[in-house]
């Protein structure tokens, strides 16, 4: 039998019904009228964005905080200065113009939608500029006002799977217990593969099993049972070996009115994230709830000593997960960190959120889009694809909040040396709502 670590407490998934983070933010407009969302600021301040026209600013403030916090389960204002700035559109606005246009036919340049809480405005990304007149009409006809749309060239993205490696980093040696944060590539290549990231460690069905994006697996966005391996060094030996450690067990396909309004009228399907769920093959050791943690950040190559095939087993080489995001709620400006295979241990800061993204730009007539995405401005590589995003809560004692699995780079060459400036992860609810609800409930998850 598999050898299991349970190294973090297991925590049963009770997501039966999917919220989107949109529908959490509308929510809570509608117990605070008027709350048009909410970011953190350069200086770490909680800033509330409303709508009302009031006269007690900081007493507004408050009440706009605390109503924040009991829909994302935390307190969201802890240790932070809480200020009040006003806004053109409550959240709840917004979303309902988002929905309004998903539900007529937009044209093919459309490549994202994003309701931005700094600018209060619902963001349309065009792969090319000249759709504006088109873009304007399928929002004419939607009934939503054009003064509450800003209409940008949308970022160039890239799969951050496949390409040759910068360095060759620690976290591509195999490590065992198995952890999340190492590197791992698909056996046999269809129609996608290539280097990847394992992303977080759980148990699917009593089976130890690891998380990573579906864009790694045999063939996207379907089950396949694809072999997964984790080629590296051994370092007495100095040769390359292959080490076959599962098979795909959970994927799903896009499908077509996803949710109440989510899905594009002219989408062919949709998931909540890029996902699925690789079964550890029995024998193979794996830590529960750990992910790999390098000595330093942003390009170390090094995992607390060597050899890290040893010391990756000690405490002093994992962060431990403790939850998910009710510990570290994923606010634009919230800070964060990624482990990725390619660039080893990242930090940066979420730039977007509620991200609804076509899959493919370049294939108008087969669209299928990823909703609710985030975005995090911070280096990415190719290879990173699948790697755990998490929230720090004590560096000291090595303990994270999981966010997500990144998935597509930004604003970068395509796997040619230059780091990307920026990446998109899919958020860990959107991967529950993909997997648990799909399939045999997960027994244990931890997170």
């Amino acid at each position: 039998m598999s050898s299991l670590q349970q190294d973090a407490p297991p925590v049963t998934v009770r997501e039966l019904h999917h919220r989107s983070y949109d529908d959490v933010m509308a929510e809570v407009d509608s117990a605070s009228p008027g709350f048009a969302g909410a970011f953190i600021d350069e200086t770490g301040t909680l800033v509330v964005r409303d709508v009302r026209q009031v006269s007690n600013g900081e007493d507004r403030a408050n009440q706009l905080a605390s109503a924040l916090s009991s829909r994302l389960l935390t307190n969201v204002a802890a240790g932070r200065k809480v200020r009040r700035e006003s806004a053109d559109f409550s959240f709840a606005q917004l979303r309902d113009w988002l929905r309004a246009l998903m539900r007529v036919r937009l044209p093919s340049d459309v490549a994202t939608f994003d309701i931005d809480e700094r600018r209060n405005r619902l963001v349309v990304g065009l792969t090319s500029m000249s759709a504006i007149p088109a873009m304007e009409a399928a929002v004419k006809s939607a009934g939503v006002p054009l003064h509450a749309l800003v209409l940008e060239k949308a970022p160039r993205t890239t799969l951050l799977q496949a390409g040759a490696f910068p360095n060759d980093t620690s976290l591509r040696h195999p490590v065992r217990p198995l952890v999340g944060g190492v590197k791992i590539d698909v056996e046999a290549v269809g129609t996608s593969g290539g280097p990847c990231t394992a992303g977080f460690t759980l148990t699917v069905g009593g089976v130890p099993s690891f998380v990573t994006v579906s864009h790694c697996t045999t063939n996207y966005a379907s089950y396949d049972n694809g072999r997964i391996r984790q080629p590296g060094q051994l370092f007495y030996f100095g040769t390359i070996f292959d080490f076959f450690i599962g098979r795909e067990s959970v994927d799903v396909p896009h499908q077509w009115g996803l949710g109440d309004g989510h899905c594009p009228y002219s989408a062919v399907g949709c998931r909540w994230s890029d996902a699925a769920v690789i079964g550890v093959d029995p024998g193979i050791p794996v830590s529960v709830g750990r992910i790999a943690r390098a000595s330093q950040t942003n390009g170390s190559m090094v995992l607390g000593g060597y050899p890290p095939s040893v010391l990756l087993a000690q405490n002093s080489g994992h962060w431990r997960v403790l939850g998910r995001e009710e510990l570290f709620p994923p606010l634009p400006g919230a800070p964060v960190m990624k482990i990725g295979a390619a660039t080893d241990q990242t930090t940066g800061a979420i730039s977007r959120t509620y991200i609804y993204e076509v899959r493919d730009p370049s294939a108008p007539m087969e669209q299928k889009w990823l909703l609710c995405q985030f975005e995090v401005t911070g280096p990415a590589y190719c290879g990173d694809s699948g790697g755990p995003v998490v929230g720090v809560l004590s560096s000291q004692s090595g303990t994270v909040a999981l966010l997500g699995i990144a998935y597509s780079g930004i604003e970068g060459s395509a796997c040619n040396g230059s780091p990307f400036i920026g990446y998109r992860y899919s958020p860990i609810t959107g991967v529950i709502a993909d997997l648990y609800n799909a399939y045999t409930p997960w027994s244990h998850v931890a997170p």
